[in-house]
């Protein structure tokens, strides 16, 4: 299996084409003879990588009063397309679990 001249780009691993790229891409597919198989002729597919719209909204501030529990700080994000809103308290460790004090 191949990839061919496109406007986008896909990589492929184990027989799975990933889109990489917005655009257009040929999937070429073809399998050699072997002792128990005829050979298949090279069939081709063109793939049409489209953009997505995201839409998301950012978490927002609460204001809390230590209670000596732990609270939360935020109030949750969200974002469209199947996407996850990640955390973090030190912009190194993220999480999709909302940050406590």
């Amino acid at each position: 299996m191949g990839i061919t001249a496109g406007t986008g780009t896909a990589t492929i691993s184990g027989g799975v084409v990933t889109p990489t790229k917005v655009g257009t891409v040929t999937v070429t597919a073809s399998v050699a003879a072997t002792a128990n198989y005829a050979a298949y002729t090279a069939t081709s597919k063109q793939i049409t990588i489209s953009k997505r719209t995201v839409t998301w909204s950012a978490p927002t501030r609460t204001n809390r009063v230590y209670n000596g529990s732990n609270q939360t700080i935020f109030a949750v994000g969200s974002c469209s397309a199947g996407g996850q809103m990640q955390y973090s308290t030190n912009n190194s460790t993220w999480s999709t679990s909302i940050p406590y004090t």
